[in-house]
């Protein structure tokens, strides 16, 4: 398997990943007091980041150009 196609199923992998990790956070939120919940939700934001920046830099990788 070339690099780029471990990038590829990587990513693939990681944007599957995170709706359902997502979906937990949701639901712990909905169980946890407002203060609780706002804290943990935070992890929502740092999880898509992570993603951002994975597919961001993979893009970079795998880019014809090759910044």
């Amino acid at each position: 398997m070339t690099t780029e196609q471990k990038i590829q199923q990587l990513q693939n992998k990681i944007n599957t990943m995170q709706d359902e990790i997502e979906n937990d956070i949701y639901e712990i939120c909905e169980g946890s007091t407002y203060k609780n919940s706002s804290l943990f939700s935070y992890n929502i934001d740092n999880l898509r980041r992570f993603v951002d920046y994975l597919n961001e830099s993979s893009n970079r990788i795998t880019s014809p150009l090759n910044y």
